[in-house]
C-alpha cells in the first residue's frame, strides 16, 4: 500500500451528481458489441479551454488542483494555473514559429 495513502474521509471533497448507472448492449452482425448509455447527454461545451477560461474569469481564486504535501495541501488556483498555461503557450508558440519559419532541417 502507498505509504502516503490516507483515508478518503480526511480529504476535502464534495458530492458529484453522476448519471444513473444504466447501459444498453447490442451486438452487430459482425460480432461487434456496442455499449451505450440510454440517458440523453445534456448540453455541454465541447471546448475544455473555453470552460477553463470561463472558470478563471468567474472565480480566479478558487482551487483548480491540489495535492497532499506531507500533512498539508499544496494548492493551485485557477489564476495561478492560467498564468502557467500562458507561459507554456508562449513557449510552445515561439518553438512552433521557429520550426515553421526555419524548417525542421536545422537539427533542433
Amino acid at each position: 500500500m502507498n505509504q502516503h495513502a490516507r483515508p478518503a474521509a480526511s480529504a476535502p471533497h464534495r458530492s458529484i451528481a453522476f448519471a444513473p448507472a444504466r447501459a444498453s448492449r447490442t451486438t452487430d452482425p459482425d460480432g461487434t458489441i456496442r455499449i451505450a448509455c440510454p440517458a440523453p447527454l445534456g448540453d455541454y461545451d465541447p471546448s475544455l479551454a473555453r470552460l477553463f477560461r470561463a472558470a478563471v474569469v468567474a472565480q480566479p481564486g478558487r482551487v483548480f488542483l491540489q495535492e497532499r504535501a506531507g500533512d498539508a495541501w499544496c494548492k493551485l488556483t485557477y489564476a495561478q494555473a492560467r498564468a502557467t498555461v500562458e507561459r507554456e503557450w508562449q513557449t510552445a508558440r515561439a518553438w512552433l514559429f521557429h520550426r515553421l519559419t526555419q524548417g525542421a532541417s536545422d537539427g533542433a
